[in-house]
């Protein structure tokens, strides 16, 4: 997918190298628990240096170095996600004085991803227009109806009475929506063909999960991270989505983790409004 990035070497790209090393790290950790502390080791070290690597290249951003300053963002994002999940390092956790549970409703990486846009938005047009356009397509998203595809689109409907009567009602509702559309999105894939899948040159159903966090509202993602009840439980409904992907590794256990962070924050008051994702990824 990635191809297009190296056709020309040059020193302002090794970030984009260390961003894959930090991922392929990551991997083997998955693959291989008795080796897990140490390639998480080499994760962090190839992570930081990508990360220095993509801020010193971003005040010089042009047409040139666009499309590896775009693949690097990207690798950083998933470096991010990757942690939530089955994957999240314990020391690092003491180290930092912070949970994974607060890491989850703080959604970190959900800002990381949404920034791309603001970062890239000088040369975003060739972007789009480059050797990873296949990346920008959005295939029959706009065209999708969810009460017409889902076979859970009640379920996820039943949550809007929970804020009826909230002043924030209109930001809810378009999360909630967005959330709608996004199952129906990953769940047309399911029983398609591989090529189906892969027509855009990646699989589309992995998107859906991602799409919804950058173009859910900005509003959310404040209402979020003061912890409104109703902002926490659209995250709950959001995990159960991600538990979709839970077959692949970087994904695994990142939907477990956002329905178990946000259950134990809202507590059993809640309880009957969590029961459904949780029954989805496996708590119950």
């Amino acid at each position: 997918m990635f191809g297009g990035v190296f056709s020309q070497r040059s020193p302002s790209r090794i970030h984009v190298m260390h961003g894959l090393l930090s991922l392929t790290a990551l991997h083997l950790a998955h693959l291989k628990p008795a080796k897990r502390r140490s390639s998480i080791n080499d994760a962090i070290w190839h992570h930081t240096i990508a990360i220095e690597g993509f801020y010193k290249a971003i005040p010089h951003i042009s047409p040139e170095n666009s499309d590896a300053l775009f693949v690097s963002a990207i690798l950083s994002f998933f470096y991010a996600f990757l942690t939530i999940g089955d994957l999240h390092d314990d020391s690092d956790e003491q180290q930092r004085g912070i949970s994974q549970e607060s890491r989850i409703l703080l959604a970190s990486w959900m800002r990381l991803l949404r920034g791309i846009e603001a970062v890239l938005a000088p040369v975003y047009e060739n972007l789009r227009f480059g050797p990873l356009i296949t990346l920008f397509s959005l295939g029959n998203w706009n065209e999708i109806e969810p009460d017409r595809v889902t076979s859970t689109d009640k379920q996820l409907a039943s949550i809007r009475q929970i804020w009826e009567d909230d002043k924030h009602l209109e930001v809810y509702d378009i999360c909630l929506f967005l959330l709608r559309k996004t199952w129906a999105w990953m769940e047309q894939f399911q029983n398609s063909a591989t090529s189906s899948k892969t027509g855009c040159g990646y699989n589309r159903a992995w998107s859906g999960p991602f799409m919804w966090v950058f173009f859910a509202p900005e509003e959310y993602f404040d209402l979020q991270r003061q912890r409104q009840p109703a902002a926490l439980i659209i995250l709950a409904y959001y995990g159960a989505l991600l538990q979709q992907l839970d077959e692949y590794w970087w994904a695994k256990g990142s939907g477990k983790s956002i329905v178990s962070a946000v259950d134990n924050a809202l507590g059993p008051f809640w309880a009957p409004w969590t029961l459904w994702p949780k029954g989805i990824v496996g708590l119950v």
